[in-house]
């Protein structure tokens, strides 16, 4: 996100969604979020930035322990988190969690 966008995102206090779509149509990528089913997108909107930061990680593939360590928090933490964007999105399993964050990774690095 350019310093721009930062500054207008941050005075308005958009939401990850809204913030992503002031990204998309300041760099002018929207191929990338049209092919993003709406659901998705509005599912994608109610996570906090924390929730945002692990699926993040999960898509990294980090286990449950190393996002513990890099986000400085505990594994329980961790597992709370996970199943808090579980349910946010739908989705049951940590198999089902993992394919769901690799296969939007993309938009994820841009929220």
């Amino acid at each position: 996100m350019t310093n721009q966008s930062n500054t207008l995102t941050t005075k308005l206090a958009l939401s990850p969604l809204a913030s992503l779509v002031v990204t998309a149509l300041e760099v002018s990528d929207i191929k990338e979020i049209a092919n993003v089913p709406t659901p998705v997108l509005l599912a994608l909107s109610t996570l906090t930035q924390r929730e945002l930061e692990v699926l993040h990680l999960i898509a990294n593939g980090l286990t449950t322990r190393q996002i513990a360590e890099h986000l400085f928090t505990s594994p329980h933490t961790v597992n709370n988190q996970r199943a808090q964007i579980s349910q946010k999105l739908g989705l049951q399993g940590a198999f089902s969690l993992l394919q769901f964050s690799q296969r939007y990774h993309n938009i994820l690095t841009q929220l």
